[in-house]
């Protein structure tokens, strides 16, 4: 019996850490559930209880499979440990924040060490991780259940015009950079357009409805879902992501723009630059900067060999994160339990 605990969230508001976790269960239940018993424990949030009144269940799993959020893996991990369970947890990390928290937690580093394995987005987290004395940790990338078959990879024989922004639509991901740095692109008589998808935070709302009451060219156009996302974005010439969010780990975005053959313009802010290559698969700009935003768009505009050149590499980028190759490290671990 195989257990996983994690958070599925609000079907109709997706982010990083609820997209992770089904795609993570949907792989587990696809290759396990015909032969052994999958189960799912939905923590998020005040479920976290549901810990506690399943606790044979958790003593009679043969492999735990935990996806813990930030404010959840100080009591999940907790009661782990009080049931002597540890060698049998596999932790799939979800976003870039563990190595922050266990420097910062000691007893919650020491319940990490015990673990079966620790299964992280990038190699530099591992990297971290391995300079507090961890030995149980593996790279395991973000991926998507998802094929892309009918997605072709762009020409790039015109200059960049029409724009997207696909992430949470809150501040810190950078969607008000993207705004301006395609207003500044219109008042310079560029034709420029931005498309943003993605839940709004309510804090947001206001000022993305006066943006585009504003700017005929700026639009909001809802959240994509499943295989909807693909060829929504494959539509587009490439993607704004100005991300400065402390708990990024692998943007799903970044993925997702390169799998529909987008190459990302994202800011150089935690992992981003070990998945954009600036002038291979992408552009890197500064964060909190509309004017490098602009700059970054204008140098795919003036330079078509470069616009090609990033838009094979983002596609061919996007080959490396297949569901094929990157789950044997995920299958690898729970066999070996």
């Amino acid at each position: 019996m195989i257990v996983v605990l994690g958070n599925l969230g609000d079907p109709a508001k997706p982010d990083g850490q609820t997209i992770r976790t089904k795609t993570v269960l949907e792989s587990i239940q696809e290759n396990y559930g015909k032969k052994d018993t999958v189960l799912f424990l939905d923590v998020g949030g005040k479920k976290l209880c549901k810990l506690f009144v399943n606790r044979r269940l958790l003593k009679q799993a043969s492999c735990i499979v935990i996806l813990p959020g930030r404010r959840a893996i100080g009591p999940m991990t907790a009661y782990l440990d009080f049931l002597k369970v540890s060698n049998k947890v596999v932790h799939v990390a979800i976003g870039g924040w563990l190595p922050v928290v266990t420097k910062e937690n000691v007893s919650l580093q020491k319940r990490e060490k015990t673990y079966r394995a620790i299964l992280v987005q990038m190699a530099s987290i591992r990297d971290s991780l391995c300079k507090q004395g961890f030995s149980n940790v593996s790279v395991f990338p973000n991926y998507r259940n998802v094929e892309r078959t009918h997605i072709m990879m762009k020409t790039g024989d015109h200059a960049p015009q029409r724009f997207v922004f696909y992430s949470r639509v809150i501040k810190e991901k950078g969607v008000l950079q993207a705004i301006g740095a395609v207003k500044k692109c219109l008042s310079e008589g560029v034709d420029a357009s931005l498309d943003i998808y993605g839940p709004v935070d309510e804090e947001m709302k206001n000022r993305i409805n006066l943006e585009i009451k504003e700017c005929e060219a700026i639009q909001y156009s809802g959240v994509l879902h499943g295989e909807e996302i693909l060829p929504t974005l494959a539509k587009y010439d490439a993607m704004l992501f100005p991300t400065a969010y402390r708990g990024e780990g692998f943007p799903g975005a970044i993925l997702e723009a390169m799998m529909a053959g987008l190459p990302v313009i994202a800011t150089d802010w935690k992992y981003n630059g070990e998945i954009v290559k600036d002038g291979e698969t992408g552009l890197l700009c500064k964060e909190q900067s509309i004017s490098s935003v602009y700059e970054a768009i204008k140098r795919l505009r003036d330079d078509l060999d470069l616009y090609k050149r990033v838009c094979q590499g983002a596609y061919l980028e996007a080959e490396k994160y297949s569901r094929e190759s990157v789950t044997k490290v995920l299958f690898e671990t729970i066999d070996s339990l």
